[in-house]
């Protein structure tokens, strides 16, 4: 605990000087963001899991990519907790497609954008 207070601990041992509330503050968006949507992934609203190997785990997406913008990066309303799954898979395909690629029920596209919609 006495790392996080005065430093970030290297895998030497030693600590690298970090003041608390920029650790803090790199820390806050990820905790407030996950709170705020209950734990539960804003694509499929499967529950979260901690860790990094599991298909649930949580990564918190910036809806806005923010491209170095580091207001637009801390912005709590441009964040939202997915699931590794969904982030990997959906948002990521969405981001270099440009368009949502789901159909509805009536096996039409749903959004707007997409190439056959127009």
């Amino acid at each position: 605990m006495d790392a996080l207070k005065t430093g970030v601990a290297s895998s030497q041992g030693k600590t690298d000087a970090v003041t608390p509330s920029l650790a803090l503050s790199a820390l806050l968006p990820c905790l407030t963001s996950d709170t705020r949507d209950g734990y539960q992934c804003q694509r499929c609203r499967v529950i979260l899991t901690n860790g990094r190997r599991s298909p649930r785990s949580a990564v918190v997406h910036h809806i806005e990519a923010h491209k170095g913008d580091m207001v637009l990066f801390y912005d709590l309303a441009n964040l939202q907790a997915v699931g590794w799954q969904c982030h990997s898979g959906a948002i990521q395909s969405e981001e270099v497609l440009g368009y949502d690629s789901t159909l509805g029920l009536d096996g039409w596209p749903v959004d707007p954008r997409y190439p056959s919609a127009k």
